[in-house]
């Protein structure tokens, strides 16, 4: 795993920025391929790969919200972040409990595999239009870095925008 990050962050900007998104649709994909398991020893694999993809996706948020946050606004935002797991948790139950109630037969899929695609759905069509989203901002918009991306300032105004982070 580790030479996997190590790999990403070796990766150009323009690349890195896919790395998150892109698994996150993933994530959806193999939640979506949930509904079809036939044995626990596929369960298994499944709940790994999706493990693993999480624990992307939680640090990746983390970096993406220490990367553009003063060091004074990171609290507030890290928990606004963790408290919007709870909130999803709480609406899911009645998403679920409708899907539950109405979808137990159609198809001949059992509720419990529906539930699987309705999440792997929105998970994976929330995070491609999200993509699909940006990339038409960057094309569309004639200052593609707001915010200001340190990376890409001269080294004196860089030196500035570390000291105006730090100190808040």
């Amino acid at each position: 795993m580790e030479a996997l990050l190590i790999r990403v962050s070796q990766c150009s900007s323009d690349r890195r920025r896919y790395v998150l998104p892109g698994c996150e649709i993933v994530w959806g994909l193999i939640t979506v391929g949930t509904y079809a398991v036939k044995s626990p020893q596929q369960l298994y694999v499944l709940r790994f790969l999706l493990g693993l993809l999480e624990g992307t996706s939680f640090v990746g948020i983390q970096y993406v919200l220490g990367s553009w946050y003063k060091a004074t606004e990171i609290g507030k935002r890290t928990a606004i972040f963790a408290n919007s797991a709870y909130v999803g948790t709480a609406f899911g139950g009645y998403i679920f409990s409708g899907v539950l109630a109405g979808m137990n037969g159609y198809k001949g899929m059992a509720a419990w595999r529906w539930a699987f695609v309705v999440d792997g759905v929105i998970t994976s069509e929330s995070r491609s239009f999200r993509v699909l989203l940006r990339e038409t901002q960057t094309l569309m918009s004639s200052s593609r870095d707001w915010p200001v991306r340190p990376d890409l300032l001269p080294r004196h105004s860089r030196e500035d925008h570390r000291l105006l982070s730090v100190e808040g």
